[in-house]
């Protein structure tokens, strides 16, 4: 992501850990896709248990999630 400065030209690129989770492997790449830009990284993973471990290792600034991925709430 760039974040503009209205007062100069300057730009600054604004560094994202983003975690996506859901169990198509098409809607995870789109995703990805979507976001991946220098300085970013994006995390995937396909099961609600995987979210929780994730977000605890991780930190991620975002979490873009499918509501109704399997065991997330076991």
């Amino acid at each position: 992501l760039v974040a503009s400065n209205p007062d100069t030209a300057d730009k600054v690129f604004v560094s994202l850990k983003i975690l996506v989770a859901a169990e198509a492997s098409w809607v995870r790449d789109l995703v990805r896709t979507a976001f991946i830009a220098p300085g970013q990284q994006v995390i995937t993973c396909d099961r609600g248990q995987a979210v929780r471990d994730l977000v605890i290792e991780h930190e991620p600034d975002l979490v873009i999630l499918e509501l109704g991925i399997n065991d997330l709430l076991n």
